[in-house]
């Protein structure tokens, strides 16, 4: 559930199209291999304007424009949204092509930064992936399911890495895992943590130090 990338969005826009559309067909999940995805985001992202004008439309949610079109069908504001939404895809292929995410370091240093990664879902998917110009600077950067028959049994994923220290193997380890919603063991009682444990970090207080 806390990778799902279904659009109901997606579902209600393909109702509103017809079995005739370019969506037809489509499983209205937003992944990042899906073409349909990439058309139907362009699309979408087009479609206030096209229906209320650029000056109103900037400010209509899309919930409110599929209402309308729901209400009074409206095929030429359709067609004007895609042929926007095909100049927008001019050279891409899928979602993953135009949705991504970037780790910026607070300072900003190109050697600490990480990405970007292609990410499926956006704003309205329970994968929640939104932000600006297509980047995703919102959702969650860590998830866990706890297994309370078994406590060494839960999973976790997390972004990037569980260590600040870029000098470190696990500064960036789980990346790749988090952007594909893959989860690893998270160990809970002190005999699993132990059978787990690579190193450790001991800090002492300068008048304890030798």
């Amino acid at each position: 559930m806390q990778q799902d990338v279904t659009s109901l969005n997606a579902h209600r826009f393909m109702s509103i199209l017809g079995k005739d559309s370019p969506l037809a067909g489509w499983d209205a999940k937003l992944r990042i291999d899906s073409p349909q995805a990439l058309l139907y985001e362009a699309w979408v992202t087009a479609l206030p304007a096209a229906v209320f004008g650029p000056e109103l439309g900037a400010r209509v949610p899309l919930q409110r424009t599929l209402a309308e079109l729901e209400a009074h069908p409206n095929p030429e504001a359709l067609d004007r949204a895609l042929k926007v939404a095909r100049s927008k895809m001019m050279g891409m292929t899928v979602w993953g092509d135009l949705h991504k995410v970037y780790f910026r370091h607070p300072l900003n240093k190109e050697q600490l930064n990480r990405g970007p990664l292609s990410r499926p879902g956006d704003a309205n998917t329970v994968n929640a992936t939104s932000g600006p110009k297509f980047y995703q600077t919102a959702g969650a950067s860590y998830r866990q399911v706890i297994d309370l028959a078994d406590w060494d049994r839960s999973m976790m994923t997390n972004a990037p890495g569980e260590s600040g220290d870029p000098a470190s193997k696990h500064y960036d380890d789980l990346l790749q895992d988090w952007a594909w919603g893959q989860y690893h063991a998270m160990p809970f009682t002190r005999k699993a943590v132990e059978a787990a444990t690579e190193e450790k970090l001991v800090l002492l207080p300068r008048s304890s130090r030798k």
